[in-house]
């Protein structure tokens, strides 16, 4: 769908351009709708609507963000290409957040915000909003490059604006008579009337009358000019017409006496018909006109009368000397270089390049790069080799590396995984956005909380087509207790509503019990829910081998957070020694600096030093890990969402010992494949490890049944292939 917005369906200039292309559209089987601020009386056509306000009312900014996000609910994609600048200005406020993709075509070479730099913020801020800024005219083009420099330059594109073609008039040279001048535009004083009015009184011999066809603020003060120089039976002010085609066919020459222009409009509507031109010589103009030989005068000093008046005067003398048909010739063949059909095409071809790609860009953000390694690369992969364009965003650290040597675009942001100073989160969010801006993706999927949270803003304050946000777990934002962690919650809740309040989402739970909590929350529609079950393991890689003979070895593999269960682990190796079982307990993993629930060095040397558990660090290879240990644990009441490590032990063929917390109680079968323990209870823990430690055989039942679960639900090729089924179930693509 394609909403092209314009303040009303006058017929010159850049408001007939607007219907003339919604038309076109509609002929090509485009579905497409203009919309004016105020059609007056004037018909409408099909497809057409009017807001019924006034011109520049703020009140248009309700209207149209109304107009649009009904329109988006029914459709998938939805362009609206603005023109003019009100349009400009309140479409680009009146879409913050809606994920529709914004065009606007830029129609003036300059305007009154660009003669003070002021406004220069502001612009650049309007600007941004746009995908792409289709610029009439070279002039144009050069003109807004310098004013938003050179990032938002690279969202300008040259269109040529195409223009009614109007009959070709076969008229006679002005034998007896003086010229009969026509000039269509608004009265205002870019379009410098002034000029031309003086400028016919300095030739008054040489001209019969001139009409101005148009309207505007400076009606009165031209009305008085003509008075002051007595020519109100030569020069007449018109007003606005339908039938601006008439008065071009009954002039012999147009005059267009602009200070600046985007694109000549007006004149290709003029040298259609075969109408020689005496226009300013100013960019926009200049591109328009040059070519088309002894059909065009250009005049240098814009605002000489004098200048003006002897181009009019030498004007007439041509055309009582040379050929008036040979003048209507190169005046037709010049405008028959800007057709709408052209025109059209190009609008099309731009459209297409931001909505669609043979290779559709699919952007992955993940808080950190070991992370994204460990969690997600297999999925970025597989979407790769399924054709698409994949480029992963993280935070800085050690494992950028292997990312680009996978073979996958990279890109840094400065993001940190647990800070909350506000000038470092919104770095984050305003470094989302300009990425977003930069690679214009057709899908984005965001992992963790703050990617979520961040990035579910940028995208819509960018208009980004669809969104996969995936929750890894609720994490301690949601199970800490406490009036603190009550208010950061609130908080959370509120941000993930703004930020994933859109359409064209799908939310991605690893368990049932995360997904009840945020449509409870009102987070999320449950019609855009999926649970897909961990992050899947490589069934290759991770193995079933027979518990190794000896002393039985326990294991927690983890970051080692005070909540994912580490002093719980501890506290039940010491019951088990007290008891005079013999076991060993190993921990792997690293403490997490970054976290404020990290276990400190001096606890692990305490640990060490007691002989209660072996400190591993991390392990690269935790398959080999695994192989060597009896029982699995993972004594967890983060907020988790699937534990990788449970997968892995699973796969592994081990039992598994952990919490029975959301995630946790996910990753296996109760009494099957493992035991479940109330959270924080060491306890307990302990009596569930004793019950595994003395039964080989329950061991190695409770193995054979993980593993086959594991190959039943946490294969990666099926996750995988549910994370492809989402992406094209979003983009379209097969």
């Amino acid at each position: 769908m394609v909403i092209q917005v314009i303040t009303e369906p006058v017929a010159g200039g850049a408001q007939a351009l607007v219907r003339e292309t919604h038309r076109r559209f509609r002929a090509k089987g485009l579905d497409a709708e203009a919309v004016f601020f105020n059609a007056g009386h004037r018909e409408l056509l099909e497809g057409e609507y009017s807001l019924g306000t006034s011109l520049r009312s703020p009140v248009n900014i309700w209207k149209l963000r109304k107009y649009i996000k009904a329109t988006a609910r029914l459709n998938d994609s939805v362009i609206v290409h603005a023109h003019l600048t009100w349009p400009f200005i309140y479409v680009a406020l009146a879409t913050v957040f809606l994920g529709v993709r914004l065009f606007y075509t830029e129609h003036n070479t300059h305007n009154k915000r660009r003669s003070n730099r002021i406004f220069r913020p502001f612009d650049r801020f309007l600007y941004g909003r746009y995908e792409k800024v289709i610029c009439i005219s070279q002039g144009v083009f050069n003109s807004l490059a310098r004013w938003v420099g050179p990032r938002l330059a690279r969202r300008l594109v040259v269109v040529p604006n195409g223009a009614r073609l109007y009959p070709l008039v076969h008229r006679q040279a002005p034998k007896g008579r003086g010229l009969r001048l026509v000039s269509v535009g608004s009265l205002d004083r870019k379009k410098n009337f002034t000029t031309a009015i003086r400028a016919v009184a300095r030739a008054r011999h040489s001209v019969e009358d001139y009409i101005i066809v148009g309207d505007g603020p400076e009606r009165d003060s031209l009305e008085a000019l003509i008075a002051e120089h007595d020519l109100q039976g030569v020069i007449r002010l018109v007003g606005r017409s339908d039938e601006v085609g008439r008065y071009y066919a009954d002039a012999d020459a147009q005059l267009i006496p602009s200070l600046w222009e985007g694109f000549g409009l007006v004149a290709v509507e003029g040298m259609s018909t075969g109408l020689p031109i005496i226009a300013s010589d100013v960019d926009g103009l200049r591109e328009v006109l040059s070519g088309a030989g002894d059909s065009v005068a250009l005049v240098s000093d814009v605002q000489s009368e004098q200048a003006w008046g002897e181009a009019i005067t030498a004007l007439f003398g041509r055309l009582q000397a040379e050929s008036i048909k040979a003048i209507a010739v190169n005046s037709r063949s010049q405008a028959e270089r800007f057709s709408f059909d052209q025109m059209v095409d190009q609008y099309l071809a731009e459209y297409g390049n931001v909505s669609k790609s043979a290779s559709p860009t699919l952007v992955i953000v993940v808080n950190c790069p070991a992370f994204f390694i460990s969690h997600r690369l297999p999925v970025a992969l597989s979407a790769k080799a399924a054709g698409y364009n994949v480029i992963v965003v993280t935070g800085p650290g050690a494992k950028i590396a292997e990312i680009v040597d996978s073979g996958l675009q990279h890109r840094v942001i400065p993001l940190s995984r647990s800070g909350q100073r506000p000038d470092q989160e919104l770095r984050t969010l305003l470094a989302l956005v300009r990425l977003f801006r930069e690679l214009s993706p057709d899908l984005v999927h965001l992992v963790t909380i703050k990617p979520v949270l961040y990035g579910g803003l940028a995208a819509k304050l960018i208009g980004v087509k669809a969104v996969v946000v995936a929750f890894s777990g609720l994490g301690t934002v949601f199970t800490s207790p406490g009036r603190l962690a009550a208010l950061r919650r609130f908080l959370v809740v509120r941000f993930y509503r703004i930020a994933l309040n859109r359409q064209n989402i799908r939310a991605i739970f690893q368990n049932s019990e995360d997904r009840r909590v945020l449509e409870s929350e009102r987070v999320i529609d449950g019609g855009v829910a999926r649970v897909i079950r961990g992050s899947g393991v490589d069934l290759e890689e991770y193995q079933r081998f027979d518990e190794p003979e000896g002393v039985p070895v326990v294991v927690m593999a983890s970051r080692l957070l005070v909540d994912k269960g580490v002093r719980d682990f501890v506290a039940a190796a010491r019951i088990l020694r007290a008891r005079q079982r013999v076991v060993r307990f190993q921990l792997a993993g690293d403490p997490d600096p970054g976290n404020p629930s990290s276990i400190s060095q001096d606890e692990l040397e305490q640990w060490r030093g007691e002989g209660i558990v072996e400190i591993l660090g991390f392990c690269p290879d935790i398959a080999r890990v695994y192989a060597g240990a009896a029982i699995v644990c993972l004594p967890s009441y983060y907020g988790e969402g699937l534990p990788k490590s449970l997968i892995e032990a699973a796969a592994c063929g081990r039992p598994i010992v952990t919490t029975d917390s959301p995630g946790c109680r996910d990753a296996i079968i109760p009494e099957e494949t493992g035991f479940l323990v109330p959270p924080q209870d060491f306890a307990a823990l302990a009596n569930a490890v004793q019950t595994l430690l003395d039964s080989r055989d329950l061991r190695r039942k409770f193995g054979r049944e993980a593993r086959r679960l594991a190959e039943r639900e946490f294969g990666i090729e099926r996750i995988c292939r549910k994370h492809l089924m989402i992406y094209e179930e979003l983009t379209g693509t097969d």
